[in-house]
């Protein structure tokens, strides 16, 4: 089974955090409790499971992430569905 692209993302920057307290990558656990969401969220955002998120949640993932405001733009564009090839195209 594919991922989700937004989850592949979420996986991604999941594991790209550091956990100084276990040594390693963040869990889903810690990402969880880094967003103030449960576990289930987050793994079923990574199975491509959650087909939409809700505003609150894609801003509490980015705080969790710490996501630059560049960051941030393409992480919220992407969890709206819009298309990471499409997102700087123009239009004509």
């Amino acid at each position: 089974m594919s991922l989700h692209p937004f989850g592949r993302i979420i996986k991604s920057l999941r594991h790209e955090q550091i956990d100084f307290e276990k040594g390693g990558k963040w869990s889903q656990q810690k990402l969880a409790q880094a967003a103030n969401l449960s576990i289930s969220v987050i793994g079923s955002i990574e199975r491509g499971e959650r087909a939409t998120l809700n505003e609150y949640e894609v801003t509490q993932l980015a705080d969790a992430l710490q996501l630059s405001t560049l960051e941030r733009l393409e992480f919220f564009a992407l969890a709206a569905g819009i298309k990471h090839e499409n997102f700087y195209s123009r239009q004509k």
